[in-house]
């Protein structure tokens, strides 16, 4: 266990030097700040064993130099558990590059504007999953996603998630799934080529009714879509 106890640890590193904390054990993380802040700098936290973090902040660095961009400000090659971590991070935020689990509990994610693409979620694997049960998750940026599914899954059972300044929902690729059992919606959902079943959750805008999952309809209500088991 590191407890934190308030304090902040950081560190200058490249992308091509490191990682502020790298996991390859069984690590819990408490309190405090984790801040990466180099030039072009490497995550804040890369797991790859299992990792629990908790009332935790952790954030990117946010300086892009020479071309360059930071690392996501976590990247996770294993199994995580966040509840109440708060992550700043202007290239995205978590991604998940390898089979393994991701869940997030009353988390607050706020990718904020960098121009390049980048995502709040970006998944890449196809045992790669990630669980999002409640928190707040904003993209703000000229491009990416709240989560970029190229393989694996994102479910998500409860949460607020929205996007702006030409940011975009979750969108699925041919080999990603997205899964919504509950939250609420500001921003669409965008299927390119990948799977898209709603269970459950409320939306600005309608969802595509091919995405509505068996036994479930879409109603309208207060100027909101709420996804609704069928009557």
């Amino acid at each position: 266990v590191i407890n934190l106890d308030g304090y902040t640890i950081s560190g200058a590193y490249s992308k091509s030097e490191g990682h502020v904390i790298k996991n390859n054990g069984t690590l819990k993380i408490v309190g405090g700040t984790v801040s990466s802040t180099g030039a072009n700098g490497g995550s804040a936290i890369a797991n790859y064993g299992t990792l629990v973090v908790e009332g935790t902040a952790v954030n990117g660095s946010s300086i892009r130099e020479n071309g360059g961009w930071p690392s996501y400000p976590i990247n996770n090659y294993g199994d995580m558990t966040l509840k109440d971590v708060t992550i700043t991070g202007y290239q995205g935020a978590i991604a998940c590059n390898d089979a393994g689990t991701t869940t997030l509990e009353n988390c607050t994610i706020n990718k904020e504007y960098l121009d390049t693409s980048s995502h709040v979620f970006y998944i890449n694997h196809a045992d790669a999953n990630v669980i999002v049960n409640s928190g707040t998750y904003t993209h703000k940026g000229m491009d990416g996603s709240l989560a970029y599914v190229i393989k694996g899954s994102i479910t998500v059972n409860g949460g607020t998630f929205s996007a702006s300044n030409g940011g975009y929902g979750m969108a699925p690729l041919a080999g990603g799934k997205v899964f919504v059992n509950g939250g609420s919606f500001k921003t669409g959902l965008l299927g390119w080529g990948g799977l898209i079943s709603i269970a459950g959750g409320d939306f600005t805008n309608a969802p595509n009714a091919a995405w509505i999952a068996a036994g479930y309809e879409t109603v309208l209500a207060d100027g909101l879509y709420y996804v609704l088991p069928e009557t």
